[in-house]
């Protein structure tokens, strides 16, 4: 994995990790108070995912028009964030941008073929590393269950045929 090759593996949050942090910052910041939580896992979980949509298509949230519980995830966010900015760590919703900054900086090479398979739609991150291995002469092509690329300028399209 090219993360591997940047050094980065150690800094990269399993998902086991990413939820204990989430329920810590959680429990940390609702402890004493009238919002402390019965479902702190759940919470957190869904937390956690909701941190994942808005980190990959790049939302940030308006704290003008936000209701109570809105507020408390921004807070916990901004928590999660904090702490991944201090200890250098970072969660499998900021791979791609990872990868497009090191392929960018010239850190690392794209390898000869690069798939990217199973998505009924593209986040930004992932439309941006698309882009970047286009750029780097990649042939790309979209059917109706996967989203191919393929990082060499010889190899030619698929037929439909070859695609099932």
């Amino acid at each position: 994995m090219c993360l591997n090759e940047l050094g980065l593996m150690a800094q990269l949050l399993s998902s086991s990790q990413e939820q204990c942090l989430w329920e810590e910052l959680i429990r940390k910041s609702s402890r004493g108070t009238s919002a402390e939580l019965l479902q702190l896992s759940q919470t957190a979980e869904r937390s956690l995912q909701a941190h994942h949509l808005l980190s990959e298509y790049g939302v940030t949230l308006d704290p003008s028009g936000l209701t109570e519980d809105q507020l408390a995830f921004s807070r916990w966010r901004q928590s999660y964030l904090d702490y991944c900015d201090r200890h250098q760590l970072f969660d499998k919703s900021s791979v791609a941008q990872k990868v497009c900054e090191a392929v960018a900086n010239s850190e690392i090479e794209l390898p000869g073929q690069l798939y990217l398979i199973g998505f009924d739609q593209l986040s930004p991150g992932l439309k941006q590393l698309q882009q970047v291995a286009e750029d780097s002469g990649a042939l790309a092509w979209k059917s109706r269950f996967a989203q191919l690329l393929r990082v060499r300028s010889d190899v030619s399209r698929p037929s439909t045929a070859t695609m099932k």
